[in-house]
């Protein structure tokens, strides 16, 4: 009876697994964000973001309610919310203060609400470790943060903006926000952890600047886990970062930084999410004008360190627009590189579009060139343009070509050498730079043809980790699930430590057939899918790599 029993558990709880396990990314036919089968107006922008934001007015009609430390008190004093508190609609609310959301205590926003920032507090939201927002909104009526200055009198930083700190693993000890000027501490053990749903939200004009090198991002996530929602969010004319993660596991989707002044996608401590179809476009009379002013920049910490979990996020189908439209037309000296992968990240991008900067691709130091070499940091099926120093690397003393690793063969990368924008995306580029009016889509016919060709099949893309995080004492392949299949199947496998691991089909006569996994992966236990739709019916085996390791498994495909 045991016997009996065991096998159909084992299968049942394989079956359970299957169900619930959703690859992240999506497989598209077009690197960055925008279809090019879709007008601008029925891209997933449609209808809730906002690339007029100076002008828009907001909730004239409605009733004011103040809430935080209140109007006319002393800036950066604290407010903290110890109970449950709903923001409707019908209402304007004005933030002021450091509006804390203590922990166990949910803050929820109803689709429509305007939230107007105050300058002279420097209202900033702040949701606390444990604590939740449910700020859950819809295309047609998306939640608005801006300031609460009028129309035609908004500047980057009139207000605070978000920060969202959870219980996810960071590579700090009891880290703080911006030097300890918001107070509380974020990261954890929980990889899984919420800290709630940010959906169809704009946060306008926001990073108040608390201090010289202290001012607070569009978006702040640190140590947010990997259950929290974000998707369709936009941060627009932010004074720092529009989006910058500390830590933790969270994911994200469509997401818009517009005419930030420093970078737009920064990441540190340790930040191991994932984010797929991003939009990012500079204005060019903005930017940092005590630093640089980049699209992506990454850290592992700072000062530099190999202090684990490391900064490994990847970038998938992102659209990244600088300010310069035609090289010959200087902008300010400010706007610098389209990505600085430095401090030993491990961040990647893959099947994305990046132009319209002076500089491209920097890899900086020892120990970040190290972990591109071993394909721990990957730039693949990336479109890259920029004015000159298109792929290079400084502080590194170890063989390293950066110009050489870009172009390595079999990784689809274009561009690294010095274009113009329209040679990359054709004669409509125009639309690529228009700030007000934008439609940022490949035009078949038009620039390079690798825009319409991509790789989904990395193992940065195509495998989930899943355990929590446990690595196995063992190496192990599982038997698929469902066998027979028709026509995909789940593969389930593990290895106990870093390795070079492929995972392949073959058909009966041994050619290989499909490619599932063909990259490095850090000790845990991984699952993938199989389609088999442009196969025919018939016996195959699968076959896991994996250092010294090699296993062969024996799978039926029935049509």
């Amino acid at each position: 009876m045991t016997k009996a029993i065991l096998p159909l558990l084992v299968l049942l709880a394989l079956a359970a697994g299957a169900a619930e396990a959703q690859s992240f990314f999506t497989p598209v036919g077009y690197r960055g964000a925008f279809d090019p089968a879709q007008p601008m107006g029925s891209q997933w922008t449609a209808g809730w973001t906002n690339f007029s934001p100076q002008s828009t007015a907001y909730g004239a009609s409605r009733p004011q309610v103040v809430i935080g430390t209140g109007l006319g008190r002393p800036a950066r004093e604290s407010f903290f919310q110890n109970f449950n508190r709903r923001l409707d609609a019908d209402t304007v609310y004005v933030l002021t203060g450091l509006y804390y959301v203590d922990s166990t205590r949910t803050l929820t926003v109803e689709p429509g609400t305007v939230v107007l920032g105050d300058s002279a507090t420097q209202g900033t939201l702040i949701i606390r470790r444990g604590a939740f927002i449910n700020a859950a909104a819809t295309a047609g009526a998306p939640i608005v943060f801006a300031p609460l200055d009028p129309p035609g009198r908004r500047n980057p930083g009139d207000w605070g903006g978000i920060v969202l700190l959870g219980r996810a693993p960071v590579n700090k000890t009891e880290p703080v926000i911006e030097g300890g000027l918001i107070a509380g501490s974020y990261g954890g053990t929980n990889a899984l952890d919420s800290t709630g749903v940010m959906q169809y939200v704009r946060i306008e004009y926001p990073g108040t600047r608390f201090q010289l090198n202290n001012e607070v991002n569009g978006l702040t996530m640190g140590g947010v886990g990997s259950k929290t929602r974000i998707d369709h969010v936009q941060v627009s004319y932010s004074f720092d970062d529009s989006f910058e993660w500390f830590g933790g596991t969270v994911d994200a989707r469509y997401l818009v930084a517009l005419g930030g002044t420093d970078d737009d996608f920064d990441s540190d401590f340790g930040w191991s999410g994932r984010v797929q179809f991003a939009w990012a476009k500079k204005d060019p009379n903005f930017f940092d004008a005590a630093g640089q002013t980049n699209g992506w920049e990454s850290d592992n910490d700072d000062p530099p360190s190999l202090s684990n979990p490391r900064t490994s996020g990847t970038f998938s189908n992102v659209t990244l627009v600088g300010p310069q439209q035609d090289t010959s037309v200087a902008v300010n000296s400010r706007f610098e590189r389209a990505a600085l992968l430095r401090r030993n990240t491990r961040m990647s991008i893959h099947n994305s579009i990046l132009m319209g900067y002076p500089f491209g691709i920097e890899i900086r130091n020892d120990t970040t060139a190290a972990g591109a070499l071993a394909s721990y940091l990957q730039v693949r099926n990336v479109s890259l343009q920029a004015r000159t120093n298109v792929v290079t690397s400084s502080s590194v003393t170890i063989p390293f070509s950066a110009p050489t690793w870009f172009a390595t063969a079999g990784w689809g990368n274009t561009g690294g050498t010095p274009r113009r924008p329209v040679d990359l995306v054709g004669t409509g580029v125009a639309n690529w730079f228009d700030i007000a009016n934008p439609a940022p889509i490949p035009v078949s016919g038009q620039g390079e043809t690798a825009l319409f060709t991509t790789n989904y099949n990395n193992p940065q893309l195509s495998v989930r980790e899943i355990g929590e995080g446990a690595v196995p004492e063992g190496f192990l392949l599982q038997q698929n699930y469902p066998n027979p299949f028709n026509p995909t199947t789940l593969i389930r496998f593990s290895i106990p430590a870093d390795a070079r691991t492929t995972l392949a089909v073959y058909n009966l006569v041994g050619q290989r057939v499909a490619e599932l996994v063909n990259g490095e992966l850090a000790g845990g236990t991984y699952e993938v899918d199989f389609d088999a739709s442009n196969l025919p019916s018939g016996t195959y085996f699968y076959r896991l790599s994996a250092g010294a390791f090699s296993r062969t498994g024996k799978m039926m495909l029935v049509k």
